[in-house]
């Protein structure tokens, strides 16, 4: 997932690192120009990996605070 960030080349990783107690969901918040994406990464049911990401692009953010 990283590196397809980093392939980009046009975004930076801003935050990363584990985001629970016991180390099973992983986080980081990637930006680019105009835009940012959380990505989380947790253990699956199914032993593997599950990956959800959330976009935001400096549209959705409301200038007025509310």
């Amino acid at each position: 997932m990283l590196e397809g960030y980093r392939s980009r080349g046009d975004c930076v990783l801003a935050h990363a690192g584990y985001i629970d107690l016991t180390g099973r969901v992983w986080a980081c918040v990637v930006q680019g120009a105009g835009w940012a994406e959380v990505c989380v990464v947790r253990h699956g049911a199914s032993g593997g990996c599950e990956v959800v990401s959330w976009r935001m692009d400096a549209g959705d953010v409301d200038a007025g605070g509310h």
